[in-house]
């Protein structure tokens, strides 16, 4: 539920426990009883509500719970590459050490490489198959649940991740970011070619890098099964629980807020990563210095004029639909959480960013910052310092 008394919109309404990433495209198998997979391990598992009280093991985490009921299901980011995802990352990480989240501080996909080469002790490793025929919910012996997976990796490598290497067992919550393709491309060109790799930023060096963007990154990026490829973004997009619009970043985490029914807006907070907007000094987690992201307005001539042509809206197609369809969802979200208290949400959250950007200042160097991880969701403790002087029972 969005709130007591009103539906979510239909396309990304909470459902009924999301267990394709228990077994990886459960879906495709059904036995003679015509029952699918997925239902037989729903079965056996029995309802997990997504709030319930915190348990011994969630309150002897790293990062205490802030009260004394908890999420009860996984947190599943898929972090794509330039959409603000260090920035998502550190809210996702933010919210699972406010609630009884394991994983706010490290990192999945190190632990997944480690499980794959046998390098994990006996302690971390997850349930082998025996232990999970019964659906038994036993923390001994593998990696604590509910937990957050937030580091990038592609929709399908996430849920095959989730099943076989991690053996996760409880229903997730699975969110993502999109952004306008176009200034994605850009993003990763000032970021990764001419921060990364020293590339001047000449117009033909922009031109190149946009013949060579794929029209649909985003699109195949968020895919959670492979009979997804060509049905269109309604039928991907009906695999997660909240689609977020880095343009509107605000709107979406006082969304998220809603969709995850969470207490406090202070669960949503923020200091951006990586910020390369502006005439800053700021460094990645590598420490290499960013390079200003020129948007597309600013762009010269020529590079608009290429942007503009038939031949790349075309190719661009696929990602600009994807984009649309996430903006009109966010849209929906909000009508349903209605206007008018939507908007209160917002100048509230509004004002809560205000004082973090006063009082926490920008992240320049994520190696000189207390973050949860590397540049994600830096500056904690100053942001807990502001919530705890608006509600110190949150």
């Amino acid at each position: 539920q969005v709130q007591k008394g009103r539906s979510a919109p239909s396309l990304m309404a909470i459902r009924l426990p999301n267990l394709l990433f228990v077994f990886p495209f459960l879906t495709a198998f059904r036995g003679a009883s015509g029952v699918s997979a997925r239902q037989q391990v729903a079965r056996a598992l029995g309802p997990v509500p997504r709030w319930g009280p915190c348990t011994a093991t969630q309150n002897d985490l790293e990062f205490a719970p802030r009260g004394p009921t908890c999420l009860q299901h996984n947190l599943l980011y898929i972090k794509v590459y330039k959409t603000a995802s260090s920035t998502v990352g550190g809210v996702m990480r933010r919210i699972a050490a406010h609630r009884g989240v394991s994983g706010a501080s490290g990192s999945t996909a190190f632990l997944t490489k480690a499980l794959r080469r046998g390098r994990v002790p006996a302690s971390r490793r997850a349930v082998p198959a025996s232990r999970r025929a019964g659906g038994s919910e036993s923390t001994k012996g593998r990696l604590p649940e509910p937990l957050l997976m937030a580091d990038h990796m592609n929709g399908l490598t996430q849920v095959s991740t989730a099943g076989t290497i991690l053996h996760l067992l409880r229903p997730a919550v699975v969110v993502t970011f999109v952004r306008d393709p176009v200034e994605r491309g850009l993003s990763h060109f000032y970021h990764r070619d001419v921060a990364r790799r020293k590339q001047s930023a000449t117009t033909s060096n922009i031109l190149r890098a946009l013949r060579s963007l794929s029209g649909q990154y985003m699109t195949e990026y968020i895919q959670r099964r492979p009979q997804q490829k060509g049905l269109g973004v309604a039928a991907i997009l009906q695999d997660y629980d909240f689609v977020g619009v880095t343009e509107r970043l605000a709107e979406s985490m006082v969304v998220l807020k809603f969709v995850l029914s969470l207490p406090s807006l202070c669960d949503v907070m923020f200091v951006s990563s990586k910020v390369s907007t502006g005439p800053s000094l700021a460094k990645d987690d590598r420490g290499i210095t960013l390079v200003p992201h020129v948007p597309l307005s600013k762009q010269p001539p020529e590079v608009k004029r290429y942007v503009a042509s038939k031949s790349f809206q075309q190719k661009m197609a696929p990602d600009m639909k994807l984009y649309a369809a996430a903006n009109a969802t966010l849209d929906r979200w909000i009508h349903d959480i209605g206007q008018a208290e939507f908007q209160r949400e917002l100048s509230h959250f509004q004002r809560l960013q205000d004082k973090v950007a006063a009082r926490c200042g920008a992240l320049l160097n994520p190696a000189e910052a207390q973050c949860y991880w590397r540049d994600n969701g830096c500056m904690y403790p100053c942001m807990d310092d502001i919530c705890a002087e608006e509600n110190p029972l949150i």
